[in-house]
């Protein structure tokens, strides 16, 4: 038996998320991705670095799984002009970049971690850093599809919980849903780690770009092309070929 409650009863509860008046792009290119004055790069298939634009490299990560911090001002990825993206894919709350893929494994744990089987680090939402070599709390065991439980704005991405971004152009924070700011990383080269909570605003308060924005795979790669897919009445048309109902009994594949 069902009951229908009297309307009297019945709360309506309105989930709203807002989202940027503007759209955002972020620059990429040759195996990096830009966010304000900081890029994100695989140099090469065994070392991936975060660094500044004015020269110093705060952070590398090897494909061994060890962490080799700055100040550097080597293995940069700044000589690399800005176009198309190469080197980039994307799935479920994960962007692969050469080969290593940056990632939400779960709520808590966002990981960085080379396609050879290591991890060279996981930022937790408590905003304790946990560094490798280590085998566990990697994204490779998922496949590359739409960029998935990804979000972009101004200066920064976010994947699942965790958010990336440029704060001010001379801090690039990792920080979580929680209020936690995991890890900052200073123009100079240094490292400032959490567990903290003062810095998560400067990216946290930022809103998304609206859906009519390109996505993350349309800034990569560019728009689809218009010609390959459309509709109509009762088909769907791929390149030169149409899918129909021609009628509630007939189902026709045909070529133009």
């Amino acid at each position: 038996m069902v009951t229908i409650l009297p309307a009297a009863q019945i709360a309506e509860h309105v989930h709203t998320t807002s989202s940027a008046s503007a759209c955002y792009n972020l620059p990429m290119g040759d195996r990096f991705i830009q966010l304000g004055h900081w890029r994100l790069a695989a140099i090469d298939d065994n070392h991936f670095t975060i660094s500044h634009k004015d020269g110093q490299t705060a952070q590398i990560f090897r494909n061994d799984g060890t962490l080799h911090p700055g100040p550097r001002r080597d293995w940069g990825a700044w000589g690399r002009s800005i176009g198309a993206a190469q080197g980039i894919s994307f799935g479920f709350q994960f962007i692969q970049i050469g080969k290593f893929r940056v990632g939400a494994v779960d709520e808590g744990h966002l990981s960085i971690a080379h396609i050879g089987g290591q991890t060279a680090q996981i930022f937790r939402s408590d905003g304790t850093l946990h560094p490798g070599p280590r085998t566990a709390w990697s994204t490779w065991d998922r496949p590359e599809s739409v960029p998935a439980g990804i979000t972009a704005g101004d200066r920064f991405v976010q994947l699942g919980k965790f958010r990336l971004g440029d704060a001010d152009g001379h801090h690039f924070l990792v920080t979580h849903d929680s209020g936690q700011t995991i890890q900052i990383y200073r123009g100079d080269g240094t490292q400032h780690p959490g567990p903290r909570t003062d810095w998560t605003a400067a990216i946290s308060t930022r809103s998304p770009s609206a859906w009519t924005c390109k996505d993350l795979s349309e800034m990569a790669y560019g728009a689809c092309d218009k010609g390959w897919a459309g509709f109509g009445d009762r088909f769907i048309q791929l390149g030169d070929w149409r899918l129909a109902a021609i009628d509630h009994r007939h189902f026709s594949i045909s070529h133009k």
